[in-house]
């Protein structure tokens, strides 16, 4: 078992890791490589904690603008140089509207908000609120991109989706849960984790929608899901880490972890605890 929680000595985050903190610093959520994911373990890597406590979401993605994070009340900063530098990026984004996820397809970049979401075609210089569904779905609180489509998980509203790389939104009326909480893309398979309803699983790219939800405690709320190798893992909130069991078509609690966020690089599967600390696993969740 790998435990690390942030050093309080520490100036700045080891190269390739991103943090997301979603509950006042109880939680990370990373994209990382191997050799960043050592070095978190060293007692002079971690952000500030001060400065953890205000981060609420990142993404790291191939456009210019590099890895973006929002910090509390309200703003968004981006790095270009792996996060050694940071420069303030939310020029059109009002300072009352936190930042709760990003997403990203091709030049686009995403960001949702507690009243819709905004987009940048630049880089992050520059963003617009987007109108119609995606205003007035309000809360988006996940986002994940497969092929030539987003999808953006609300809360209370159900789930977008766009096909003209974030510009306009419409709402996906076959995905019948209203709060999802995570959404993951593998291969052709797109994932969507709920409050209430547990997992849903789409097979045509958001057209239709199948929950398996075999073995999860009732009302299980899905705040992370990740593939480790070729297993799917879901976090559930205070209930602990569950592994998709193919054989038996069913979910089985694994490892000592609760996590609230999950990253995965290969069969390394990171968990970002709950109440606070990181975990590691380097052979798909067992040991840890």
């Amino acid at each position: 078992m790998h435990n690390s929680q942030p050093s309080e000595d520490a100036s700045t985050p080891p190269r390739g890791l991103i943090i997301n903190v979603r509950t006042a610093g109880d939680c990370f959520d990373f994209l990382c490589t191997r050799a960043s994911i050592r070095a978190l373990f060293r007692p002079t890597v971690a952000m500030r904690p001060s400065l953890l406590l205000l981060t609420v979401a990142l993404i790291l993605c191939p456009s210019p603008a590099g890895v973006l994070r929002a910090a509390g009340r309200y703003a968004v900063f981006k790095s270009v140089d792996s996060g050694r530098s940071w420069v303030r990026a939310d020029k059109g984004i009002a300072r009352e509207h936190r930042i709760n996820a990003f997403g990203s397809l091709g030049k686009a970049v995403v960001a949702g908000t507690d009243s819709g979401i905004y987009i940048s075609l630049d880089g992050a210089e520059d963003w617009q609120p987007v109108t119609g569904a995606a205003q007035s779905s309000r809360r988006i609180i996940s986002f994940v991109a497969q092929a030539t489509k987003l999808f953006a998980g609300t809360d209370g509203q159900g789930m977008l989706v766009s096909s003209d790389t974030g510009m306009s939104w419409v709402v996906n009326r076959s995905f019948s849960s209203k709060k999802v909480r995570c959404l993951l893309a593998h291969k052709d398979l797109l994932y969507a984790g709920t409050d209430t309803d547990g997992v849903f699983s789409s097979t045509d790219g958001g057209q239709s929608w199948s929950s398996f939800n075999e073995g999860l405690p009732a009302n299980a709320q899905i705040f992370a899901m990740s593939m480790a190798g070729d297993r799917l893992f879901a976090g559930l909130y205070s209930k602990g880490l569950y592994v998709w069991k193919e054989p038996e078509q069913r979910w089985t609690r694994t490892g000592p972890v609760r996590p609230l966020a999950l990253a995965t690089m290969g069969t390394v599967l990171i968990a970002g605890h709950n109440p606070g600390g990181i975990f590691w696993s380097e052979d798909s969740g067992a040991p840890w």
